[in-house]
């Protein structure tokens, strides 16, 4: 996306993003919170979650290559609300230590832009995953979240398969639905020549179909 190429030096020499690797559904550690501020996601994807009060945990977020990943402990909603995630498949992110985040912010210039302009990108994700799962109806949430992941993803590009990193499971976690719900809604999207699926993913058939609410 070539944004921060000072920090990475173009490539040559020390990189102030270090590289982690994350395995297959690896819990993103607690001390992340404090250490790190924001990730890009070099590979994979990470879901990132709100655990509440009563013990219950909500997926609210996800992302793919490209994408920034907000790393460090947000304001609660109130005292006793956590923010965790995972790796939803091997995974590999770019770290932004709160070090660096905060040289950057002060020195201005272009780093400064291109921040304030990924982390609108990266609200406006979380904000568009919000509202998917705020669909009454299980189809209509379902076509929204897949219209959401395939223009939000992976930027720049727009997908027209969503990867199969991302299970059925994980689908149904972001919306807050069963894992059967998912299954019986995307069939039916099969039935009726919405989508179809294969071994690298859910294919996108028909997008306006998505958009028009002819799935419901």
């Amino acid at each position: 996306m070539n944004v921060f190429e000072s920090l990475v030096h173009g490539g040559r020499g020390w990189c102030q993003m270090p590289s982690i690797a994350l395995q297959a559904r690896q819990v993103l550690p607690a001390t992340w919170q404090t250490e790190y501020a924001y990730a890009f996601v070099r590979r994979g994807f990470v879901v990132r979650q709100i655990n509440d009060e009563n013990g219950d945990t909500s997926s609210v977020d996800v992302a793919g290559p490209g994408c920034l990943l907000t790393t460090a402990a947000l304001p609660p909603l109130h005292s006793r609300v956590a923010i965790s995630g995972y790796a939803a498949n091997d995974a590999l992110i770019c770290a932004l230590s709160v070090r660096v985040v905060e040289n950057v912010v002060s020195g201005g210039g272009d780093h400064v832009r291109e921040l304030v302009a990924l982390l609108g990108a990266s609200a406006r994700r979380v904000e568009m995953i919000s509202y998917a799962r705020s669909q009454k109806d299980a189809a209509r949430a379902v076509a929204s979240l897949l219209l959401t992941l395939s223009s939000c993803l992976a930027p720049p590009a727009v997908l027209s398969t969503i990867p199969n990193g991302l299970q059925q499971r994980d689908l149904a976690a972001l919306l807050g639905i069963r894992h059967e719900t998912m299954s019986r809604v995307i069939t039916d999207f099969e039935k009726r020549g919405v989508v179809a699926r294969g071994e690298d993913g859910i294919q996108l058939i028909s997008l306006d179909a998505l958009r028009s609410g002819l799935v419901s």
